[in-house]
């Protein structure tokens, strides 16, 4: 009974917010006048990472640079969680904070109509009544979109409708509708000096100079890894190789409460930033699925990536558009309920891969060969 209940309530919620969509799509489309698409004109742009995903905002970089370096002026609209990425970027000429409330996201919305933007960019797949009141009051000259052929205040849209198609996919038509180049698409991460200086400090003080990360955290427990998982990576590298260091990354709190051997470290600065400078410079990197993955390609560091096999928002296959996409790099999928039942010793063929003694760069070299993406 209590089943059916929950199943109700959904449906009428769903049924209500589709209700709402409709009645402000009435409002907001017989507003707005469709003109015709002229690139020659799109000097300024507002892209929406508002999702507050670091990862997302990581993927973005590329395309911010690319349009900068086009000559256009990019602005973004970010959560706060992923807002110091695009503010570090000098490709970004201004990031503005989505808020939470909806009177604040109105106020927002028209605080960023006085800008005049030639250019929309929502690489966003959820479409809510308030989200597109907001698109509305921006009121962009174009709003460009993914499958969202439906919705007349999207005058530009890209069919995306491949579930397996890498996220990348849709940054590169982006460039290509730009006529810029999209075949290789690079993430660009700008480090603050302070925070390389600090991380520099911290490598000089490693036993060896050559050290494998581990990153055991992600936001989901299923997608955490035990503690007892990585003690056992920590003694498996050891066994590999003696003569490299193993560092863990991580938020400080559960950070510090990790358990480990004596040989391992704990990186001791804590920001995201510092450990991208780790990742900058290790010789591998070990984490589930997270924006660690796409830290790890920017840089194009060696990486084994644990990931659940599982279907996101959309039905789209996450393994597969979230995927590493770069060599070298391994990705371990589990059909498990959570990646911290992956058993170690299932890495043992990706670490060999990886931790070739230095002493023999014709074996590294084959290594890299193989690796797979």
């Amino acid at each position: 009974m209590w089943k059916k209940i929950k199943y109700w309530n959904r449906q009428k919620n769903h049924l209500l917010r589709q209700l709402k969509l409709k009645l402000v799509r009435l409002l907001f489309d017989s507003t707005y006048h469709r003109t015709a698409l002229d690139l020659s004109t799109i000097k300024k742009v507002l892209i929406l990472r508002d999702d507050n995903k670091i990862g997302d905002m990581i993927v973005s970089t590329g395309l911010f640079s690319q349009l900068h370096a086009a000559g256009i002026c990019v602005d973004v609209v970010a959560g706060k969680d992923n807002a110091f990425i695009a503010e570090a970027m000098p490709q970004v000429n201004s990031v503005l904070l989505y808020p939470r409330k909806t009177g604040k996201i109105l106020q927002t919305a028209w605080k960023l109509r006085r800008h005049n933007y030639d250019m929309v960019l929502d690489f966003g797949d959820y479409l809510s009544p308030v989200y597109y009141s907001f698109i509305s009051l921006i009121n962009g000259r174009h709003t460009l979109g993914f499958n969202k052929s439906v919705f007349y205040r999207y005058d530009l849209n890209i069919d995306a409708p491949a579930l397996d198609e890498h996220v990348t996919s849709r940054y590169k038509r982006v460039l290509a509708l730009f006529g810029l180049p999209s075949e290789h698409y690079h993430y660009q991460l700008a480090v603050p000096e302070a925070a390389q200086q600090k991380a520099l400090t911290f490598i000089h003080t490693l036993a060896s100079q050559q050290f494998v990360l581990i990153n055991p955290f992600a936001a989901g427990k299923d997608r955490t890894l035990s503690e007892q998982q990585v003690v056992r990576l920590i003694n498996m590298i050891a066994e590999a190789d003696p003569q490299l260091q193993v560092v863990v990354i991580g938020p400080s709190a559960p950070l510090a409460a990790l358990q480990l051997p004596e040989s391992a470290r704990k990186n001791p600065g804590h920001s995201f930033w510092s450990a991208v400078v780790l990742v900058q410079h290790a010789k591998l990197i070990i984490s589930p699925d997270t924006s660690w993955v796409h830290v790890a390609c920017a840089y194009q560091t060696p990486l084994i990536a644990l990931y659940k096999n599982k279907i996101i928002d959309g039905g789209l296959i996450n393994n597969k558009v979230w995927a590493p996409n770069f060599q070298p790099s391994t990705q371990i999928i589990t059909d498990k309920q959570s990646v911290a039942e992956i058993d170690p010793l299932d890495l043992t063929a990706a670490l060999q891969k990886y931790l070739t003694p230095l002493s023999d760069p014709a074996q590294t070299l084959e290594a890299h060969k193989d690796m797979t993406a």
